[in-house]
């Protein structure tokens, strides 16, 4: 009984496998978009390598990227910048603590 319990679980294991590196979203220009950029670099469904692509708008938050992976701001419907503030003008935006994070078109 515990030999066919044991196979079972190792199955379940090797079907379900690691997450995947994929391209996730944040803000309006995309369905099913994460609502901050910190819910999505700290989700656990986002998995290291993937991409986190930032709608246009400005996002008040601090945001602390833990694994590797590239953040990217995007053009949409004809508004061209993602902006993230701080909650003072000498607060820390983003937080690189990965150092294979890659940070782009974020001004």
């Amino acid at each position: 009984m515990k030999f066919a319990m044991a196979v079972i679980l190792f199955t379940l294991l090797l079907a379900v496998g690691p997450a995947s590196a994929a391209t996730y979203y944040v803000g309006f220009c995309h369905a099913g978009s994460f609502a901050t950029i910190s819910a999505a670099v700290s989700s656990p469904s986002v998995a290291p390598g993937s991409t986190v692509r930032v709608c246009p708008g400005t996002y008040l938050e601090q945001v602390v990227i833990a694994k590797p992976l590239t953040l990217i701001g995007v053009a949409s419907a004809g508004s061209d910048a993602a902006i993230i503030t701080g909650s003072t003008a000498d607060a820390t935006v983003i937080s690189q603590e990965a150092a294979e994070a890659e940070i782009a078109k974020l001004p």
